[in-house]
């Protein structure tokens, strides 16, 4: 019986047989170094101290998650030093339904390389909202992480990951305090939806660390150097007509503005990042005909970036205005069809217009953008077209600092939308920070088509050398002055 039972081991493959804790059971497979876990409940580390499966905690290579497993609890594969690869099972008919990576699932997991989802790498389940503290810090194998729909990183969750380069987060809200620090090689970090970035999140990391915001947030420093900012204003939106043929008549909206400059922070100071919304566009009515109303752009929202708490009072560093709606195509009175719309902004991506930097006589009273205004007028019947009334709707104008883009009634040929202001103030035009940051070098006029802050840290910190310029900071209000 002894020999039989040996020879049932080699067959299987398998140094112990399947399981069962706590609605989750545990294979291991020992030709693979891999421990597959199946059923409906959670993982935990109580495997570890398993009178058999405790054995191979530290030949473990690589570890399957089930696709019905709901959460891998705190310290489940702490300290596992072989494991490489993590997988959740995934597939249409089966997708994964791991919520949670609780405190110190993976902390110390030296070797681990790979998180994936079905045969997608690098990557977290998108199903996973919470990444708990520690979940895998010292994961030092770890080079590139997507994060989909993980909704909080709690405090060190990817502490001290020294070959992590990219972190791409999607979906994720809150970056707890530590999250990544001591990642001495992180170069990248891409965010859509975060609102809360904790103290000391990025300390220690990549000496040229890049962040990427589209949210309004507070971004702490965490090392003191010269940081080069980019803001990107939002491109104005599309109007457009569908004609009783199926054809289109669009108009594109303007492309927003891009700022660029270096400024000098110290650690622990706070970058704030604020919107400054564009105008709705207005409907045309149609007099009663056939065609549908037509609704102008909506103008691109604007953003600035703040020094310190934001207050009514305070004064961006630099802003970077939206671009106006497209607004230029006719509803016709008596058919079924559009007219115009290569007038306002763009076309094809090519400027029809000079329409590029906010008219100085037409602006808003504020830092939102005009909304649109609407015409109508009548155009003599010929042989081509019987008489009718086009009427129009203009985009809004684009947000921006001081004061949003202002609009026109819109008439054939011209635009009737404008970006928003930019404005420098506290951005110096090189990172040597020798020279104060003007309107003409730091804008780029109808540039940008997405609304972003990238944040660059670019060189050590350093006292400016202006020979001219004194530079005063106000931290309060977030305001600067150049002053002789």
């Amino acid at each position: 019986m002894i020999i039989i039972f040996a020879i049932n081991l080699t067959t299987s493959k398998t140094y112990a047989e399947a399981v069962t804790i706590g609605g989750a059971t545990y294979t291991y497979t020992a030709s693979k170094k891999e421990l597959k876990i199946t059923g409906t409940g959670n993982v935990t580390n109580a495997w570890q101290s398993h009178e058999t499966l405790s054995n191979y905690k530290d030949t473990i290579s690589t570890v399957i998650i089930g696709p019905y497993i709901k959460e891998i609890e705190e310290f489940s594969f702490e300290s596992c030093t072989s494991l490489t690869i993590v997988k959740f099972s995934s597939s249409d008919k089966e997708p994964t339904t791991c919520r949670t990576i609780g405190r110190n699932a993976f902390k110390g997991c030296s070797s681990l390389s790979t998180v994936a989802v079905g045969a997608t790498s690098n990557r977290i389940s998108n199903k996973v909202k919470t990444i708990g503290e520690y979940a895998f810090a010292g994961c030092t194998s770890l080079t590139e992480m997507t994060t989909k729909g993980a909704t909080t990183i709690e405090k060190a969750a990817f502490a001290d990951c020294t070959s992590l380069r990219t972190m791409t987060m999607e979906g994720t809200t809150t970056i707890g305090e530590y999250a990544f620090a001591g990642c001495t090689s992180l170069h990248t970090v891409m965010t859509d939806s975060v609102t809360t970035i904790g103290a000391n999140a990025f300390e220690n990391c990549s000496s040229d660390i890049t962040i990427t915001l589209l949210t309004e947030v507070k971004y702490p420093i965490s090392e003191s150097g010269i940081y080069k900012i980019e803001l990107y204003g939002k491109n104005g939106g599309q109007q457009a007509g569908q004609n009783y043929d199926g054809t289109w008549n669009k108009a594109n909206g303007q492309k927003g503005a891009i700022v660029t400059g270096y400024v000098n922070l110290n650690k622990n100071d706070n970058l704030t990042t604020k919107f400054y919304a564009g105008g709705t566009g207005a409907t045309s009515g149609n007099g009663g005909g056939d065609s549908k109303s037509i609704t102008g752009g909506k103008g691109g929202k604007g953003i600035g970036i703040y020094l310190g708490e934001v207050t009514e009072k305070s004064k961006p560093i630099a802003a970077a205005g939206g671009g106006g709606g497209g607004g230029l195509v006719a509803s016709c009175g008596a058919g079924n069809e559009h007219h115009g719309g290569n007038a306002n902004g763009t076309y094809e991506d090519k400027y029809s217009r000079e329409h590029k930097k906010p008219d100085d006589t037409n602006k808003s009273s504020s830092t939102t953008g005009m909304n649109g205004k609407k015409s109508s007028y009548p155009m003599e019947g010929n042989k081509d077209h019987v008489a009718t009334t086009y009427y129009r709707g203009s985009g809004g104008g684009g947000g921006g600092y001081p004061y949003g883009g202002g609009t026109d009634e819109p008439i054939h040929g011209l635009a009737s939308a404008y970006p928003g202001d930019s404005f420098v103030e506290g951005l110096f035009q090189e990172k040597e920070l020798t020279n104060a940051a003007t309107e003409a070098t730091n804008v780029q006029w109808a540039e940008s088509k997405e609304l972003k802050a990238i944040i660059t840290r670019v060189a050590e910190p350093k006292e400016p050398e202006i020979p001219k310029y004194k530079l005063t900071v106000n931290a309060n209000e977030g305001t600067w002055s150049l002053s002789e």
